[in-house]
């Protein structure tokens, strides 16, 4: 049995010095990550994609707000009776008006990180 033999199941070759190997080990490591990485169109189009889903979810919720007479449920804004959670006041129709007002907060939120992200690529983004 040779001393290559013994180290081949960790992956070391003693017929090369130990600190070029691991050189060799981490630019392999760093070019996986960074082949890995999604890239800044694919990570916008994504982005995109859940807000206007989020956006059709909010039409969707708000149209049923207002079929159930549910638009003045909440007494209060931003919060919803003096809480976030209206736990002891909720039926259906402050269900619907808090959802409601936390999907519209998630979109909003969601479209400043999207304006964020895109000032943060817009170097290998697309020019319009």
């Amino acid at each position: 049995m040779t001393n290559s033999s013994v180290h081949s199941d960790v992956g070391l070759n003693l017929d090369l010095p130990i600190k070029q190997q691991l050189d060799d080990r981490s630019d392999i490591e760093s070019n996986i990550i960074i082949e890995s990485k999604t890239p800044p169109q694919t990570q916008v189009r994504r982005l995109i994609w859940k807000i206007a889903i989020a956006t059709f979810l909010l039409m969707a919720i708000g149209s049923a707000t207002r079929v159930m007479n549910a638009g003045l449920a909440c007494p209060d804004w931003p919060l919803c009776y003096g809480t976030l959670f209206p736990g002891q006041q909720m039926n259906l129709q402050v269900f619907l008006e808090w959802f409601h007002r936390l999907d519209a907060a998630l979109i909003g939120v969601t479209t400043i990180g999207l304006v964020g992200l895109t000032w943060w690529h817009r170097r290998v983004l697309p020019a319009w």
